[in-house]
């Protein structure tokens, strides 16, 4: 059983689900955040109910994407390691993830905008 089964998780995060479940995350830890609300988040449970109309609630869309927040994995957690990110499969350093998002957008860094 992991860590995460065996009790929960206690963190820096005070977040309810937006479906009113009474669903709360006190670490980003499987939940859905919409991409077009300010900061609109749903368990599964809340978000399959947006999706198939039965949500009592009038909020966010059953068309909006969301962005998926996994479930929190210690182990997974220290495999990865600080200073580090998780691109799909792909661990890369936080300084190689932000110049790939710079170089994606196209946004100097702070030391080449310097050179102009």
């Amino acid at each position: 059983m992991s860590d995460t089964t065996d009790r929960k998780l206690e963190g820096p995060l005070r977040d309810i689900c937006d479906g009113a479940c009474g669903i709360y995350w006190t670490y980003a830890d499987n939940f859905y955040l919409c991409k077009e609300c300010d900061y609109i988040k749903f368990d599964q449970r809340c978000l399959d109910n947006l999706r198939n109309g039965t949500m009592k609630l009038k909020i966010c869309n059953k068309d909006h994407e969301m962005l998926h927040i996994p479930a929190y994995d210690p182990v997974e957690r220290r495999r990865v390691g600080d200073g580090n990110v998780k691109v799909g499969e792909e661990i890369l350093s936080v300084n190689e993830w932000l110049q790939r998002i710079r170089k994606g957008w196209g946004i100097q860094s702070a030391e080449e905008f310097r050179k102009i």
